[in-house]
């Protein structure tokens, strides 16, 4: 929207225009209703987008008013009628720029205080999202270790450490009532837990109870004296598996499970009766831990992530909010596709997946700007080095390799600095592609290296 200043000054050219030189070009003007009604539109919109960022003086919307009724039946009126008319208009004009003048004052100073003050937020969500691991409720100094193994120091970190994949918890079934083949969720306590053989496989074993029936859950792989340790008789334990039916019972081969604790029941809305996030592990930090502080981290500083994605943009792409995005990859709603979330197909996957997309071609943007920037050598190419090259060349070059070849040329006569990124299956050629634009370097005075992944690559390049 055009400022207000500019606004008054379409509005004053015409009245000027009109009464230089005792008012000769009056007759001259054709339309003067028409553009100035435009324009007063314009005027209006700008200044009732100001009411709203400060209080518009009486005086100055009467002004405004009073300039605006001298427009209707200008055109029809005689000439010395219009020149009154203007003289008029000219004299409302000066007073209505003199008071918009202390508006516009007004509204640069309450501009530059919401940019500060919109700077300081930007700096108190980039603190939070700074704070590292240690410093949040719940995590010491032990665990602060475990997560930074995972590379989480931060609390940013924390928020995009996404869940690994999801588990419908949302139905938690009697024994009685689960479903063969079926990946079922069940609650009970531990009846019996211990090794057993079958031939000569080991496997653990713990059957629950939950007053419906048994159901034991079996370990053929795995730390068996790890689950021994954990395991006791009489704990509550919720497990969610495949469930397969036999002559003496139920199973689950290798269930998901957490123990509960004491003052856990079926009410607890972490943990299960909810789509609930698993995450990838590390010793000594088990699900039902990572869960919790994942709750806090997500509800106390999720808030304080912000995106720079315009909002029109995000408008247009039917993109959710940032803050509600995280939120929901880690504790999706009752409501929401389970099969969605662990195909990586949900909105809010959509929503991180545009950002990290809309990121990278920014960057992208940028680099090549500052490369066009950044002066670069320009290379004479088809030199007399680069044709005897081709000449021994035991194989002529494809027409892919050729065209290549053309471009890479066209870059490096090219006053600013190449950026190029050589893409091609194993056997392509992209290694003569390669030595062509050094031979044109060197032929140019300049040196060049070619460097390999791998120790064989770089025997390869050299005996060949």
């Amino acid at each position: 929207m055009e400022l207000l200043k500019e606004i008054l000054e379409k509005i004053e050219a015409p009245l000027v225009f009109s009464s230089k030189d005792s008012f000769k070009n009056l007759p001259l003007i054709k339309d003067f209703e028409a553009s100035m009604t435009a324009f007063f539109r314009h005027l209006e919109a700008r200044l009732e987008k100001y009411s709203r960022q400060v209080s518009v003086e009486v005086q100055l919307k009467n002004t405004f008013l009073t300039l605006k009724e001298l427009i209707p039946g200008f055109d029809k009126l005689s000439l010395e009628n219009k020149k009154e008319r203007i003289q008029e208009m000219v004299l409302m004009l000066n007073e209505l720029k003199h008071r918009a003048g202390i508006l516009s004052t007004d509204i640069s100073h309450i501009q530059s205080r919401q940019a500060v003050q919109k700077l300081n937020s930007y700096e108190h969500d980039f603190e939070k999202l700074s704070l590292p691991v240690r410093f949040i409720k719940g995590v010491g100094p032990k665990i602060s270790l475990l997560l930074e193994k995972k590379g989480l120091i931060t609390v940013e970190d924390l928020l995009y450490f996404m869940p690994r994949r999801y588990e419908d918890r949302r139905s938690v079934r009697d024994i009685q009532s689960v479903r063969s083949g079926v990946r079922e969720t069940v609650i009970g306590n531990v009846v019996h837990a211990d090794t057993k053989m079958y031939g000569r496989r080991r496997l653990y074993e713990v059957t629950i109870d939950d007053s419906t029936g048994l159901l034991t859950a079996k370990w053929f792989k795995g730390n068996h004296a790890y689950l021994k340790k954990i395991f006791k008789k009489g704990m509550r334990v919720i497990m969610t598996g495949e469930v397969s039916s036999y002559l003496l019972g139920k199973d689950m081969i290798h269930p998901d499970f957490e123990i509960l604790d004491d003052d856990e029941s079926g009410d607890n809305l972490l943990h299960f009766k909810r789509i609930v996030p698993v995450y990838s592990e590390t010793e000594g930090l088990h699900q039902k831990y990572i869960r919790r502080i994942m709750s806090h981290v997500v509800d106390a500083y999720s808030h304080h992530i912000k995106s720079p994605i315009p909002h029109e943009i995000c408008k247009n792409r039917h993109l959710g909010d940032i803050h509600d995005s995280i939120q929901s990859l880690h504790f999706p709603a009752m409501s929401e596709d389970v099969e969605a979330f662990n195909d990586m197909r949900s909105g809010a996957h959509r929503r991180l997946i545009y950002d990290e997309f809309f990121f990278l071609q920014l960057g992208i943007a940028l680099k090549r700007k500052g490369n066009f920037l950044d002066k670069g050598i320009p290379f004479k190419t088809g030199g007399k080095t680069l044709h005897a090259f081709y000449e021994i060349l035991p194989f002529r070059l494809t027409a892919a390799q050729k065209r290549v070849i053309g471009e890479i040329e066209a870059d490096m006569a090219k006053g600013v600095s190449m950026n190029r990124l050589l893409q091609g299956d194993v056997g392509c050629g992209k290694t003569v592609v390669s030595m062509a634009a050094m031979i044109t370097a060197c032929d140019n005075g300049y040196q060049a290296a070619i460097m390999a992944p791998t120790e064989i690559l770089a025997e390869q390049h050299y005996t060949r």
